[in-house]
């Protein structure tokens, strides 16, 4: 079957059908975006000449409220895995509402603006300790990294990409 077969097929009844993969290949997408936000994070906060976990401490802090000023490694560890399993939860999102038929520059565009969503309902409901301008930045990183989940969801559904040819 031709690439250009396998990829009009994602748009089809095979995506419908597979929501479980679609949403699969969201949580990777996501989860590739967080370890850039965590990243993002951990620069930012050393650049202003914090504690390069700080911006972890802050996620723990949902679950932890003030005592993660006080903990150790297993705050740090906790603020890490609450940050990946959100942000990969909200890739799934992502990847769920995105149209098949929607591809490389639409879906960076696409992930920029859902980028900037998540940041405008996350400053409004949750207030973090961090620079605006870094939280807002951290959250277009996030919604480029987002610009994989076509790919993902492709190669999850079809089991090939649109213009690769599939190794021997």
């Amino acid at each position: 079957m031709s690439v250009n077969r396998d990829y009009q097929r994602l748009a089809e009844s095979d995506y419908l059908r597979d929501k479980r993969r679609v949403a699969i290949a969201g949580l990777a997408a996501g989860f590739c975006g967080a370890v850039i936000m965590v990243l993002g994070g951990v620069l930012q906060a050393t650049a202003q000449g914090l504690e390069p976990v700080y911006y972890l401490r802050l996620f723990a802090g949902g679950w932890l409220g003030q005592a993660t000023i006080v903990g150790g490694v297993g705050v740090v560890l906790l603020g890490a895995l609450t940050q990946l399993a959100f942000y990969s939860l909200l890739g799934a999102l992502f990847s769920m509402i995105l149209p098949p038929s929607l591809f490389a520059y639409g879906a960076l565009g696409a992930g920029l603006i859902y980028g900037l969503c998540v940041w405008a309902i996350g400053t409004f409901t949750f207030t973090f300790d961090l620079h605006p301008r870094t939280w807002l930045m951290l959250h277009l990183l996030y919604g480029a990294c987002l610009l994989v989940t076509p790919f993902f969801t492709q190669a999850a559904v079809v089991g090939t990409v649109h213009g690769f040819k599939e190794a021997a």
